[in-house]
């Protein structure tokens, strides 16, 4: 994962799966990075895989930013994210600018 840091951001380009076998390491690197940053923003471009575990590790941070007044924009649109948000009955343009 390469992380860029802007003023009050946090930039996560996110490379490789967003499935069960990374939620922990994930999860985690989102959650300090809420912890740390008013806004974090994650590049799913590069995401080559992604299952029911990964869309809801997505939807998860976005609710958890809410709950904080914090804020995660999801930018980047793999096929695979788009796939997997399609599976889950959710539109990509409902969480990814």
């Amino acid at each position: 994962m390469d992380v860029k840091k802007r003023k009050d951001r946090e930039i996560l380009k996110i490379e490789g799966p967003i499935t069960i076998c990374r939620i922990g390491e994930l999860k985690e690197r989102f959650m300090n990075s809420l912890e740390k940053n008013e806004v974090t923003d994650l590049d799913v471009m590069d995401v080559q895989e992604c299952d029911s575990s990964g869309v809801q590790l997505l939807l998860s941070a976005i609710r958890s930013a809410r709950e904080t007044g914090k804020r995660i924009n999801i930018s980047g649109q793999s096929k695979a994210v788009e796939d997997a948000l399609f599976r889950a009955g959710i539109k990509p343009e409902m969480i990814i600018y």
